[in-house]
């Protein structure tokens, strides 16, 4: 599966520390392998959070959110808890 980042994902890993930035890119990695295929989600983390919306955690405090297209997954965001919710409350 392709993965793609927007500008917005990217401006969010600005504040990660590098040892947050290979989390990123291992989940990432593994959100791509196993997306699509359920049973394999929860090992992944995988959850959905809208009718194409998407998270999967990277250690306790950050999470991905990415949307899913044919083929591709496109991470949106990197953040908290907090900035997760804002996200959503902007795009719902």
């Amino acid at each position: 599966m392709k993965v793609e980042r927007t500008k917005s994902f990217l401006r969010s890993l600005n504040r990660c520390t590098d040892d947050e930035l290979k989390s990123v890119a291992e989940s990432m990695r593994s959100a791509a392998e196993t997306f699509g295929r359920p049973h394999l989600h929860t090992g992944v983390d995988i959850r959905r959070l809208g009718k194409n919306l998407f998270e999967c955690r990277t250690g306790i405090g950050l999470r991905l959110l990415f949307k899913s297209g044919p083929d591709v997954i496109i991470f949106v965001l990197a953040g908290n808890h907090d900035e997760v919710r804002a996200y959503l409350r902007g795009v719902a």
